[in-house]
């Protein structure tokens, strides 16, 4: 079982390492959660990929690109959308991020997490699998296999979304209690989602990657009921690293109705004329 375990491991470390969606030259890589998966549409920005996933935190993307720069992918730019509630702490389990990114992380990642105090069981759980165990104790074998021969959960992609929810109120109140409140308190930022951020620059930087960091489009209902005390923290953090990448942010845009899917996310309509948006402005100098 030993042998076999290590076998396995090692196929499955050579799987993530070479294999990655088919795309012809990747320029723009771009990268982020919903409001990147529903409202940037790659084939409307030339060379483009778009591996943006829902629910995906600042630290996931950042070891997404760690892995893009491992395959073999050399994007000129990178697009990461980033919301009002992104340097927000978690507020729920980390069992579904975990299960999805544990193949990109690595010792480093854990160590940020206990340092940071944002580990929950399933942080420890791969921690103790991925990082302490020997590959030849054959605990969690069968994930591995999987890994070995399933498919990559790391990996997103644009979602075209159609239809408009606007007008049902509930999913609005929903929307705002779910990104901005624990019960009746507002969230918590997170030093280490503002660390993974930085990381981001400096990772951009050595790589001469340019980093584009957008806050993508927001019904005007959304807009209205984001808390000041968050969004001027966002602005805040933004503004003291405006000099290492270009900020566009199109949170305040106006839009018709129709061309949202729900109150913080486009739909196709949407997303094609903002996927335009950003085309022309990857073009500035």
């Amino acid at each position: 079982m030993g042998y076999l375990a290590q076998s396995i491991r090692a196929r499955r470390e050579e799987r993530i390492s070479t294999e990655f969606p088919s795309e012809e030259e990747t320029r723009v890589l771009i990268l982020g959660d919903s409001h990147a998966v529903a409202g940037i549409d790659p084939q409307y920005i030339p060379f483009s990929a778009n591996w943006a996933q829902v629910g995906e935190e600042l630290e996931f993307s950042y070891y997404k690109l760690l892995h893009a720069l491992r395959v073999g992918l050399k994007p000129k730019d990178l697009i990461l959308t980033c919301s009002f509630f992104n340097f927000l702490a978690p507020k729920d389990s980390q069992s579904e991020m975990m299960k999805r990114y544990h193949p990109l992380l690595d010792k480093d990642f854990y160590k940020a997490k206990f340092a940071f105090q944002e580990a929950d069981a399933s942080v420890y759980y791969y921690y103790l699998t991925n990082i302490i165990m020997p590959d030849y104790i054959p605990v969690g074998i069968l994930n591995d296999f999987v890994l070995l021969h399933g498919p990559l959960d790391y990996y997103g992609a644009y979602d075209r979304r159609e239809g408009s929810a606007i007008g049902d109120l509930r999913s609005l109140h929903k929307a705002i209690q779910r990104h901005y409140f624990v019960g009746k308190e507002l969230r918590d930022f997170s030093p280490l989602r503002v660390h993974y951020f930085n990381e981001f620059i400096t990772l951009c930087r050595d790589q001469d990657i340019r980093l584009w960091v957008v806050n993508t489009p927001l019904n005007d209902q959304y807009i209205e009921r984001v808390p000041t005390e968050i969004s001027s923290q966002y602005y805040q953090i933004i503004a003291n690293r405006k000099h290492d990448f270009k900020f566009l942010d199109y949170s305040h845009i106006s839009l018709p109705d129709s061309m949202f899917f729900d109150y913080d996310h486009l739909n196709y309509n949407g997303a094609q004329i903002f996927s335009e948006v950003i085309a022309s402005g990857l073009q500035e100098p």
